[in-house]
């Protein structure tokens, strides 16, 4: 199979964030009072359900002409990515077929025309005053696809302009839900505030929220929205998105639009420089490969121009990985395989996360551990990026490659590296352990561990407590002498232990004089444990979710020490992700 020819990357520009205009203040007038259910009953016509070949979504009308009786209708480009065939129900009774007539993949907007009835009714944007924190205001959509509209209420949260997508953002705590994409976000005058384009339902650190739903506000739509009717797609400026910290980033949906003019790769760059981290977002696969190739992933470790490794999946089902040190001549691959774990088909998504330590890189598939991967010879802080198009002729000019939760998230060491001993006291009925005094729960935990004895003089065991709450609360991995691993979990007594895994595993070294380096990469609820570098087994947490202690331990099972003896252990380091 003959080896893609990778693109060069751009430099990228600074970008200033924009300041509104302002606006005049009208003369207040006196109106009579109008309720909300006259309201909505006024507007209810003018917000659609738009139906794909492959999702579901809302619009609303904002344009009708009296010419012809065509209509046309705001709505998210995600709603009408990649679709075959758009169908528009209007008033939950009548469906129409649309025809996109732009569509800007950045800020997620889009306009579809269909055509044409008389009595199709158009609803006006609001002016900014309406746009206030704490100014009520009404969705209204189809959430999960439903057939008919439903409408929710709540206030204004927030105004802001989000750089990384060049858009002004209503952040509101009235109920969205999917489906509900595209449809309107109204003032209760009836009037368009914004786009409902998406949701947020748990924070960085996994604590669930509520209320925290955002609509493109009218100020960005105005300001492209005669571009988007012109049969056009809108010319994408350089994104900087601000970094949230120096170590950390995301998570943030965003979209990459495919441009194979250029010959550079395209490129959302979070801003943030880290040497080892945990890097990761959702994918979608911007259309079936028997239409094209396309490619997507991450830059890394990226100080200067032409310098960066990458790590790129590619719709031939191959991850490939990269390294320049200057110039595109430079590129070498360094390693690259097909995996059945890589979604390729239309509609399809591929959620890819990489655990970057030192010279190690650790490469997860949707949910599946695929490979180790060495460093190459840039191992240097550097900035990480989101990328698509990085061999010559993956994209579709026109099309856009979209993506979500991309977080950044760097990796610091929190303790160690510690050598020490553990003191075999097999009368004290206990496990004798070396703690980090680090309460953690998402960790790169490893040690070096040396056999105390040979298996012919007794057994031995020795490993890892982690997430270490209280008295005989824990997890435990654990090495022993028969050559097999175990992964225990007590919650509060000793009866409580109950084993949730384990098996022999001949990376083990059991031999007298020899030694099991142990590591484990705990990500949420999910454990990859690694001995002597060898992937052994994928762990479940969930028995025990809450932040702990991390300690090396010996005497794990009863019978297991020798009086007089001690475990060595060497390199014990605890990695916390921040």
């Amino acid at each position: 199979m003959p080896t893609p020819t990778p693109t060069a990357i751009p430099t990228p520009t600074a970008l200033p964030t924009p300041t509104p205009t302002a606006t005049l203040v009208p003369t207040p007038t006196t109106t009579p009072a109008v309720t909300l259910a006259v309201v909505i009953q006024q507007v209810r016509p003018s917000v659609v359900r738009i139906a794909t070949n492959s999702v579901t979504g809302s619009g609303v009308i904002f344009e009708v002409s009296a010419l012809d009786g065509s209509a046309k209708l705001l709505t998210n480009h995600h709603v009408i990515e990649g679709a075959n065939s758009i169908t528009v129900l209007v008033r939950d009774s009548v469906n129409y077929t649309g025809t996109l007539l732009g569509a800007d993949p950045n800020r997620d907007l889009a306009v579809v025309l269909i055509c044409c009835d008389t009595s199709f009714q158009a609803l006006e944007f609001a002016d900014a005053l309406a746009e206030g924190p704490g100014s009520e205001v009404i969705a209204i959509g189809y959430p999960l696809g439903v057939d008919t509209a439903t409408v929710t209420k709540g206030i204004v949260s927030a105004v802001y302009y989000d750089a990384n997508t060049s858009r002004w953002l209503i952040q509101t705590d009235a109920p969205i839900n999917p489906g509900n994409s595209g449809g309107p976000l109204l003032s209760l005058a009836g009037r368009i505030l914004g786009i409902n384009t998406f949701i947020i339902r748990e924070a960085q650190s996994g604590v669930a929220v509520e209320g925290f739903g955002f609509a493109v506000a009218r100020q960005t739509i105005l300001q492209v929205l005669p571009d988007l009717k012109s049969i056009t797609f809108v010319p994408l400026p350089t994104v900087v998105p601000p970094s949230y910290s120096q170590t950390q980033f995301g998570p943030s949906d965003g979209s990459l639009p495919h441009n194979t003019g250029d010959g550079l790769i395209e490129e959302f760059n979070t801003n943030v420089s880290v040497l080892d981290a945990v890097i990761e977002a959702r994918f979608f696969n911007p259309y079936s490969p028997s239409t094209g190739s396309w490619d997507y992933g991450f830059i890394l470790r990226h100080p200067s121009q032409g310098v960066f490794q990458a790590i790129v999946l590619r719709s031939d089902g191959n991850w490939y990985q990269y390294e320049r040190t200057g110039t595109l001549e430079s590129s070498q691959l360094l390693a690259n395989q097909w995996s059945s774990a890589i979604n390729t088909g239309a509609g399809g998504t591929n959620d890819l996360k990489l655990v970057v330590l030192g010279d190690k890189l650790w490469l997860f598939i949707n949910g599946t551990y695929v490979r180790e991967l060495q460093a190459g010879a840039s191992i240097t802080a550097g900035t990480v990026k989101a990328i698509n198009g990085y061999f010559n002729g993956d994209g579709i000019d026109g099309q856009s490659t979209r993506f979500e939760g991309l977080t950044v998230r760097s990796l610091q060491p929190v303790y160690g590296p510690s050598s020490g001993s553990l003191v075999h006291n097999p009368d004290s009925g206990l496990i004798e352990t070396h703690d980090s005094g680090v309460d953690l729960t998402e960790v790169v935990i490893e040690a070096r561990f040396f056999n105390p004895y040979s298996t012919s003089t007794g057994p031995w065991d020795y490993g890892f407590m982690l997430r270490n709450s209280g008295f005989n609360i824990f997890h435990s991995v654990i090495v022993t002498s028969t050559g097999y691993w175990y992964h225990y979990v007590r919650t509060g007594t000793v009866e409580s232990s109950q084993m949730l895994d384990g098996q022999r595993n001949s990376a083990i070294s059991t031999g007298v004089g020899t030694n099991n380096q142990i590591r484990i990469i705990v990500l949420g609820n999910d454990a990859w444990l690694f001995i002597n570098q060898v992937f052994v087994a994928q762990l479940s947490l969930t028995d025990l979710v809450q932040p702990g202690d991390i300690s090396v331990s010996t005497g794990n099972f009863s019978g297991n020490t020798i009086a007089g003896s001690s475990t060595e252990f060497q390199d014990f380091t605890v990695w916390a992700l921040q």
